[in-house]
């Protein structure tokens, strides 16, 4: 890390590394990716909208995460709140394993 590069985005940067993605589709102007953090054990789907610039997170239960990957917007409360949140926001609100601080 140098010293022009906040701690933080340094963070989220690894984060976002060790997530895998389980599926990912595109329709109608929209990309929506099922994610996975196997150092959490946490499930997310993202949306993008393409034609917006707009994009969200919401973290799911694994049980429900094929139905959130398909439907995304059911999962995500009143005009995405409060269950959805850009990626970044996410990853970085999730804790860390002991040895990965």
């Amino acid at each position: 890390m140098n010293a022009t590069t906040p701690k933080s985005t340094v963070v989220d940067a690894t984060a976002q590394k060790a997530v895998r993605e389980l599926d990912r589709r595109t329709n109608d102007g929209f990309d929506v990716r099922l994610l996975w953090d196997p150092h959490t054990n946490r499930v997310f789907v993202t949306v993008a909208d393409e034609r917006q610039g707009d994009s969200f997170a919401v973290m799911v239960d694994g049980a429900d995460a094929l139905e959130a990957f398909q439907h995304p917007f059911a999962y995500t409360g009143n005009d995405y709140e409060p269950r959805s949140q850009p990626l970044e926001r996410l990853l970085a609100s999730w804790p860390r394993r002991e040895e990965e601080r």
